[in-house]
């Protein structure tokens, strides 16, 4: 039998990044956790190492009890250029902050997290 991995350590207040993603030239960094009013928020910072610009990138994101259990799951869009608006566009060499990863949840001291660069569009 396969245990599924519990993921990354999540820990409230701890101040070094969580986790960091790449795929196609860009990098996805999960930065500091916090929770406050029953939401669980991590914040992204992005960095374009690609030749083109990014339009789109979405996560695949399950988080975990200490016990492993899933506790909540999604999809999040932490970058959305609009279509046709050039300026909107995450150019190449640049670094910038993308859309915070939130889950309603109860709260715990650590939390663990499981992320995937699911889709990266580039123009």
């Amino acid at each position: 039998m396969i245990k599924e991995s519990k993921g990354v350590e999540v820990k409230l207040g701890n101040d070094k990044p969580i986790q960091q993603l790449s795929d196609s030239g860009l990098d996805v960094r999960l930065t500091t956790a916090q929770y406050t009013n029953g939401t669980l928020t991590i914040p992204t910072m992005l960095t374009n190492q690609n030749s083109k610009s990014v339009v789109n990138v979405t996560l695949n994101v399950r988080l975990s009890d200490s016990n492993g259990q899933t506790i909540a799951k999604d999809d999040f869009t932490i970058w959305r250029s609009i279509n046709r608006m050039p300026d909107t566009y995450f150019r190449p060499k640049t670094q910038r902050e993308g859309k915070a990863i939130t889950f309603t949840v109860p709260k715990a001291e650590h939390y663990f997290i499981d992320a995937k660069i699911t889709d990266v569009d580039m123009r």
